[in-house]
């Protein structure tokens, strides 16, 4: 469902594609795909240093560095179906978790979701 990855997010002002391409590529990344003005930079964990080095030798700042999962299918839903999967889920009743959710929904690999914190009420253990 998700693989471990290293991600970047380069500004595409920064570069072109095809220099990030070769400048990732030989430091080991997986793939460079563009996404929404910026360049989406995938590598295995393994070699997230390596890819993170090259792109500060070059004088890149990405505006995303991270390892993180990412999912290996996503689904496009409908307004519909997006509904009643945040039902499902027992989030419409919170509105903060339902917002979160909908962005998630809307771009899987923005964001994380909030640690959960113990309740007030909740017994001591």
């Amino acid at each position: 469902m998700f693989e471990r990855k290293g991600l970047f997010l380069i500004p595409s002002e920064a570069i072109d594609e095809d220099s990030l391409m070769e400048l990732v590529l030989e430091a080991g990344a997986d793939d460079v795909k563009p996404a929404g003005g910026k360049f989406e930079v995938t590598c295995n964990p393994d070699i997230f240093t390596n890819v993170a080095d090259a792109l500060e030798r070059a004088g890149i700042e990405p505006d995303v560095k991270q390892v993180t999962r990412i999912p290996t299918s996503t689904v496009d839903l409908d307004a519909e179906t997006g509904r009643k999967v945040l039902k499902t889920h027992g989030t419409t009743r919170r509105p903060r978790r339902r917002a979160k959710c909908l962005v998630e929904l809307q771009h899987p690999r923005r964001g994380r979701w909030p640690r959960s914190k113990r309740r007030r009420d909740a017994a001591p253990l």
